[in-house]
């Protein structure tokens, strides 16, 4: 129950990598943070939450009804509605259920052209994102107008002493190092939606 991080980005129960999907959209605190979600706790302000349908301990069929709840969820427990949802994100084996649910209600599910040219199966009109780094037995419906990356510095090459490329001690080789100050930020945490325990 673990989670896996790079060895400094996690000091003093301070967070020094970007913030992930699965830290913001949440009903929990993001593990080993002891100041919560941007310095707000779950114990603090609960009605912040992200809207959460099911539990990863008890996996679940995925279903019409079960997505069209969270969406219900979404529009009594925030100022967002089913509208507002732009996209939802999941691993290949949660899309191909959804694929499979539409094919066993004999339901024709129809595919849409995204922005990068990717094509994606869609419910209602929104597109179901496949992303192979996803959590599995999830999905995320996401209002992308509640997150933003805030950033004091974008990406750049450190280059305090003049030079980008600097020398290897012991070694015929160059290095140089890469920089960026941000984080995924969440406005309004409570207008997304985690559904958990989803069957693959």
């Amino acid at each position: 129950g673990d989670p896996v991080v790079n060895q400094g980005t996690v000091v003093g129960g301070v967070g020094y990598g970007l913030m992930g999907i699965k830290g913001v959209i949440d009903n929990v605190d993001p593990p080993l943070l002891s100041a919560g979600l941007h310095g707000k706790t779950v114990a603090a302000d609960p009605k912040w939450l992200a809207q959460v349908i099911g539990t990863d301990s008890t996996l679940q069929d995925l279903s019409f009804p079960l997505i069209q709840s969270g969406l219900s969820e979404l529009a009594t427990n925030s100022d967002f509605t089913e509208q507002d949802v732009k996209f939802f994100l999941m691993n290949y084996a949660v899309r191909d259920k959804f694929v499979e649910l539409c094919t066993n209600e004999r339901t024709w599910f129809n595919t849409m052209k995204i922005d990068g040219g990717f094509e994606a199966v869609e419910y209602n009109g929104k597109p179901f994102v496949p992303d192979p780094q996803c959590k599995h037995n999830r999905i995320y419906g996401i209002v992308p107008e509640t997150m933003k990356i805030y950033r004091s510095s974008d990406f750049d090459w450190m280059d305090r002493d003049g030079a980008v490329l600097q020398r290897t001690v012991g070694e015929d080789s160059y290095y140089a190092t890469l920089f960026h100050y941000g984080d995924l930020g969440v406005s309004q945490r409570n207008g997304n939606i985690v559904y958990k325990g989803i069957r693959e």
